[in-house]
């Protein structure tokens, strides 16, 4: 039965399961980076799905899905056959890098909608445009904050020295 108290970590994890899913991606994924992120070592999959509470397919979706994003990597375990899991060295700068070639593709789309389509209402043609605008501004902004985020990172590498 849980807690009706959960301790720091169970309450970060889930919340960063809520968060993630408010988001619209998988709510396990956001659990299972809130449990990377306050592992001191790699994990197994069995302590995935143990620690979770998650089914294998679940753990396995979710483990898929933060490696295709840079997010989780696997790892050797020394003496073991099987692979461990561990938060990958920059999940953040994968995470911005990634959003922001969606928002690219966006962009992309709405710009060939807005060249190839001449005959577009004059009120749609308008809307498309603010939203070009608007993609642009984001896009920009996104490139700042990848900018800022690698710096920032860089100088606190140098300030704690190698990870």
């Amino acid at each position: 039965m849980p807690s009706p108290h959960p301790d720091a970590a169970t309450q970060f994890i889930e919340s960063l399961g809520l968060t993630t899913e408010a988001e619209g991606l998988p709510r396990a994924a956001g659990r299972l980076m809130a449990y990377l992120l306050l592992a001191p070592e790699p994990v197994t999959f069995d302590d995935i799905v143990r620690d979770l509470g998650v089914s294998r397919g679940g753990a396995s979706a979710s483990t898929r899905f933060l490696e295709s994003r840079g997010v989780l990597e696997r790892v050797p375990l020394p003496g073991r056959r099987r692979v461990g899991y561990r938060i990958g060295d920059d999940p953040f700068d994968h995470l911005v890098t990634a959003r922001l070639a969606r928002r690219r593709k966006t962009r992309e789309v709405v710009a060939t909608a807005l060249a190839a389509r001449s005959e577009l209402d004059p009120r749609a043609r308008a809307r498309l445009e603010e939203m070009q605008r608007f993609y642009d501004i984001l896009i920009r902004r996104l490139e700042s904050v990848a900018e800022d985020w690698r710096t920032e990172r860089g100088r606190d590498r140098t300030d704690r020295g190698p990870a």
